[in-house]
């Protein structure tokens, strides 16, 4: 039997989870933004006490290592570290666009149906919202090119203000702002509200964004973020760099 215990502090969403066999058998979620410092120590005890065991019996510790939210992957690493250290087991680093991907992986019909499975889900489906699905899962397994795959979320978002939607295209739209914007990028989406809930969250999607960029530009990494700034420029959006730090618009 092989248990591992999961660290994901490099997004917005905060999670610790306990692994055995390859299922997950305790798990704990936090959506509130810059709660790492305080919260995943307390969320590793909550786990492990669900589970009814000790650091000794864990096999490793697998943790995100980023980019991301630099507190939190040092929180994440840190924590990581002591256990994996003090319990003499593996610590596991993965790349967050790898873990990234992989949920869009899973979210995504094209990835587990076949050629009839498919064929019958275009039927069922909103082909408005499924195009629109596949450019953005395509932009996000693509190195991960989250600013295109923004500006496809903006996209929707002017669909659903057009008035042109059928119920069913409704239904579709916001199960894919749930699956994109929620299970992929851990943001919290209002039940209430109309489009202006679409586009508080998308808002926190390009803070996500944005806050890569000024990571790698106090890193003096000046190419990566010259390379955010031009794909999100591709995307039809703008970023300025003030005083104050960057704001964006969408052309």
């Amino acid at each position: 039997m092989t248990r591992i215990l999961l660290l994901e502090t490099s997004a917005a969403t905060l999670s610790v989870a306990l692994a055995q066999d390859g299922k997950v058998v305790a798990e704990r979620i936090c959506t509130q933004p810059r709660m790492q410092s305080s919260l995943t120590a307390p969320l590793v005890k909550e786990v492990m006490d669900e589970a009814g065991i000790g650091f000794d019996a864990l096999d490793a510790v697998c943790v995100s290592k980023g980019p991301g939210s630099y507190t939190g992957l040092r929180v994440g690493v840190s924590t990581a570290k002591g256990i994996a250290f003090g319990s003499d087991i593996p610590l596991i680093a993965i790349d967050t666009p790898d873990i990234l991907v992989s949920s869009v992986m899973e979210i995504s019909p094209r990835a587990s149906l076949g050629r009839d499975d498919k064929a019958a889900l275009a039927v069922e489906k909103s082909p408005v919202v499924d195009a629109l699905r596949e450019k953005i899962e395509d932009a996000l397994c693509d190195d991960l090119n989250t600013p295109i795959a923004i500006a496809h979320l903006f996209d929707a978002v002017k669909l659903i203000n057009s008035g042109t939607l059928t119920p069913a295209d409704k239904a579709a739209m916001k199960q894919l702002f749930d699956d994109i914007l929620g299970t992929v990028m851990g943001l919290s989406i209002d039940e209430e509200g109309g489009s202006e809930k679409w586009e508080k969250a998308l808002d926190g999607a390009m803070e996500i964004v944005l806050e890569s960029r000024r990571k790698a530009r106090e890193e003096k990494n000046w190419a990566e973020s010259d390379r955010i700034r031009d794909r999100l420029a591709a995307a039809g959006i703008t970023v300025k760099d003030t005083k104050d730090g960057a704001t964006w618009t969408l052309q």
